[in-house]
């Protein structure tokens, strides 16, 4: 099962749909020219009046949280066989997500009011907490010793990431349809989401039974 074509292609493919999701269309609806991505839905729900004041059961950090558990996941992809093992490219992807990370909170409008902003405050506090917990893996896993816990992560995220999605479109989909008058459909982003973490919890487990069974 090691060098089978399903889990040599199952973790890449797994995580280019859930990076493409996540800025793909949640969404769409070509009629009424509405066109929402994952992280365009951050900002739309900042306007609603009932996330304001606070009586939405969503705010903006709720719609960043995917793409902060999609980069956990990547780190931890990434740094699977060991932090010390890594490859220069992987180091590269994640210095990119890091470079990434502070451009998203650098061109984000609301950073200007970051002092008296009580939702861009926690953004900020929510982007720096991923990358602690990423530093703190990379570290814990340095010699390639916690691979199991890894692989464990990976289900847990790719779990959680499914229902959160899911959670997201859910409660959402009410204000969306009170503000156009009309239903619209569930776009190809988060359906790609949902595929690729799913891909991802697949590859985790068949790669867990591969350890059980050679230890």
């Amino acid at each position: 099962m090691q060098n089978s074509p399903l889990l040599r292609y199952l973790t890449p493919t797994g995580l280019v749909l859930l990076w493409w999701g996540y800025f793909g269309p949640w969404i769409s609806h070509q009629a009424a020219s509405l066109r929402l991505s994952g992280y365009m839905l951050s900002e739309w729900v900042s306007i609603l009046p009932e996330v304001r004041s606070g009586t939405a059961p969503f705010t903006k950090p709720h719609f960043m949280l995917p793409l902060l558990l999609t980069m956990v996941l990547t780190a931890a992809i990434l740094s699977r066989n060991g932090t010390k093992k890594m490859a220069r490219w992987r180091w590269g992807v994640i210095a990119a997500m890091l470079a990434f990370s502070v451009y998203l909170l650098l061109v984000d409008p609301s950073i200007i009011f970051l002092r008296n902003d009580a939702t861009m405050q926690m953004v900020v506090w929510w982007f720096t907490g991923t990358w602690v917990a990423i530093v703190v893996f990379l570290l814990f896993n340095w010699s390639g010793s916690a691979k199991n816990w890894n692989l464990l992560l990976q289900l847990a995220l790719t779990i959680g990431l499914m229902w959160l999605n899911w959670w997201l479109i859910n409660n959402v989909m009410p204000w969306i349809i009170g503000l156009f008058n009309m239903t619209p459909p569930i776009g190809n982003g988060w359906i790609a989401s949902q595929v690729g973490a799913f891909l991802l919890a697949v590859s985790a487990f068949l790669q867990r039974l591969q350890l059980r069974r050679g230890s």
